[in-house]
């Protein structure tokens, strides 16, 4: 999992991506690729406008490949040292490859949120909540995580994560649960 933020003056760009596997008796029963890439400008110390355009591959529920590009709105609701809660609401396109090689291209709705709370000076506590969708099924993801320093430059993290899909194919489950415990590296 990569997560890179510059955060400047009047501008903060985000860029994410991951890839996770997982298997059981020697046969793949999870493989998930996902990127983005968000546009922040700021207009006022706690609003700002915001350009996403995300890349999400998952076979096991249902699409060969999504992306969606989406413009919006966000807000820090709390901003302070210790603490950091902002929302997100917005609107876009989505173009989803399903595993049966049908295409759906369609208008979608995105909202955000996310918490990012310095409990000490080596724990932090977050929860990041997103939703998109539109006519043909709503995608949402849930993460929280407890991410422990362990020096300045590498963190242990311990993260839950629920994904859900609103229309799937037949014979794919609408909720998948992961638990993962990861070694975090900061430049």
């Amino acid at each position: 999992q990569l997560k890179s933020v510059i955060d400047g003056e009047r501008l903060r760009e985000t860029i994410t991506g991951s890839a996770n596997n997982a298997s059981d008796n020697n046969a793949t029963t999870a493989e998930t690729y996902k990127s983005s890439f968000q546009e922040d400008w700021k207009i006022s110390e706690r609003d700002y406008l915001f350009l996403r355009f995300s890349f999400e591959s998952d076979r096991f529920t249902g699409f060969k490949r999504r992306f969606s590009e989406t413009i919006g709105y966000g807000r820090d609701l709390v901003k302070m040292d210790t603490l950091l809660w902002k929302i997100e609401l917005g609107g876009g396109l989505r173009q989803s490859l399903f595993t049966d090689i049908t295409k759906k291209n369609e208008a979608i709705m995105r909202s955000a949120t996310a918490l990012n709370w310095k409990i000490s000076d080596s724990a932090t506590f977050t929860q990041e909540l997103a939703t998109e969708g539109g006519k043909n099924g709503w995608a949402s993801e849930s993460e929280t995580a407890l991410q422990h320093a362990l020096n300045s430059h590498l963190s242990s993290k311990i993260s839950f994560k629920v994904k859900h899909n609103s229309k799937v194919p037949t014979g794919i489950k609408k909720t998948d649960l992961a638990t993962s415990i990861n070694m975090v590296v900061n430049f």
